[in-house]
């Protein structure tokens, strides 16, 4: 479900108080090394991103597993080139797991626009 502005501004808020250490990447068959590098987003930019969610455009809350957990994807635009930074997470009190690192080759404003045509359906 598309979250709402004010909804963004508490994950926002949720985000700012993790720290690097607290990060987590899904490096099952090095899952996220390969994205990282396949995909042109260092982790860099994936920590600044969650660390300082000032480039934070949307989210999308998805159904997680267990109740002590939130699941999201959050939608950055990228520092570079104004594309789209896509980043599955879970949050836990005092973990953020970054489940895979995707970029889109279009602009986060026409992503949103996409998924608001796509919930109206």
């Amino acid at each position: 479900m598309l979250i709402k502005n004010s909804e963004l501004k508490i994950l926002k808020d949720k985000l700012i108080k993790y720290t690097k250490s607290q990060i987590i990447y899904n490096e099952k068959d090095s899952h996220c090394t390969i994205n990282s590098i396949r995909r042109g987003v260092s982790f860099k930019e994936v920590e600044s991103n969650l660390l300082d969610p000032k480039k934070l455009k949307f989210a999308i809350k998805e159904e997680s597993k267990f109740a002590d957990e939130e699941k999201y994807v959050l939608y950055f635009e990228s520092e570079e080139t104004g594309k789209c930074v896509v980043l599955p997470v879970i949050l836990k009190a005092k973990t953020l797991y970054v489940l895979t690192i995707i970029k889109r080759w279009r602009s986060w404003d026409r992503e949103i626009e996409r998924w608001k045509e796509k919930l109206q359906k």
